[in-house]
């Protein structure tokens, strides 16, 4: 999928409900919320590779991961959505010599430390990114919508 790296996305789901609930619960009104799980899949191979399930449903994902990052090996590209954009967590994927692309998230705020520079243009959108650091910075520049 992208030479040099494994690359893996991590994504959140909620564990379906069930309308089996055990007969000691069923006169009461406040059902049980399911668990909730963190999914990795790797494209190269088209599976789900590992499960961090978590029977706690009122749990948020951010508790497993300290687990994921027991997964990470370096040179891997992790991807995920903006609920896995916390400092612990790039920085554990960085630690172990790995790599993410994460949408960032505006409880994460982020400062630029030199000015972004154009490095790509991908269907129209400008790429651009904040040279010599370690963390890099990608953002999209959105001039219009569709």
């Amino acid at each position: 999928m992208l030479a040099g790296y494994q690359v893996q996305i991590l994504d959140g789901n909620a564990l379906a409900a069930t309308e089996h609930r055990l007969e000691v619960l069923r006169s009461v009104a406040a059902a049980p919320l399911p668990g909730k799980s963190l999914v990795v899949f790797d494209p190269a191979l088209r599976l789900a590779v590992n499960l961090f399930p978590c029977e706690d449903g009122h749990a948020q994902e951010r508790r497993l991961f300290g687990q994921v990052l027991d997964s990470v090996k370096p040179g891997q590209l992790w991807i995920a959505d903006r609920n896995m954009c916390t400092r612990e967590f790039l920085c554990g994927i960085a630690q172990r010599q790995s790599a993410f692309v994460i949408r960032d998230h505006q409880n994460l705020p982020w400062k630029a430390l030199d000015e972004l520079k154009s490095v790509a243009v991908v269907e129209g959108v400008s790429v651009v990114m904040e040279p010599d650091f370690a963390l890099r910075v990608f953002q999209p520049q959105i001039d219009h919508f569709y």
